[in-house]
């Protein structure tokens, strides 16, 4: 936590849990999380599903990025015109 200047504990506790479920462990042979869910984690852009489409069409990851950061602002802002629609309706 030192190295990061991370000061909250809550914070710091969990990427110290998160490197425990991803190491393999000795006993197993695996890692935690493998072990209960039956494959290794799905992180960055492989945690997508992506359209195969968009993922043939990119030529940078940072295009696929991009795409991916547009489509996340657009989920935003549609929640929020949701949320105030309800709100407009409920009162």
């Amino acid at each position: 936590m030192r190295e990061n200047g991370c000061k909250r504990w809550s914070m710091g506790l969990k990427f110290v849990q998160w490197q425990i479920n991803v190491s393999v462990h000795e006993t197993t042979g695996q890692s935690p999380f493998k072990v209960t869910f039956g494959e290794e984690p799905r992180i960055g852009l492989e945690s997508y599903i992506l359209p195969k489409s968009l993922v043939d069409a990119a030529k940078t990851e940072e295009e696929i990025e991009e795409f991916l950061t547009s489509h996340e602002a657009n989920d935003e802002d549609s929640l929020n015109r949701d949320g105030k629609n309800y709100d407009e309706n409920e009162s």
